[in-house]
């Protein structure tokens, strides 16, 4: 039996959502900061200071918290 409090998340149309904001996540975070998140980006992979070869992936992590492991 499913939980009635949470079975109304579990029908959430996420796929849906993700895919509506996908296409435009650059375009509105450009909007939203003024262009800064660019800079604020720029400058953490600055400080990591990778290998030219090194992949590094952007999960779009909205709140400006960096993870390094």
């Amino acid at each position: 039996m499913k939980n009635p409090s949470i079975s109304p998340l579990l029908d959430f149309p996420v796929q849906g959502v993700f895919d509506n904001v996908a296409s435009n996540y650059d375009l509105m975070n450009d909007a939203m900061s003024g262009g800064v998140h660019r800079l604020w980006k720029d400058g953490f992979v600055r400080t990591l200071n990778p290998a030219h070869d090194t992949k590094l992936l952007d999960v779009a992590g909205g709140t400006g918290r960096n993870t390094t492991t």
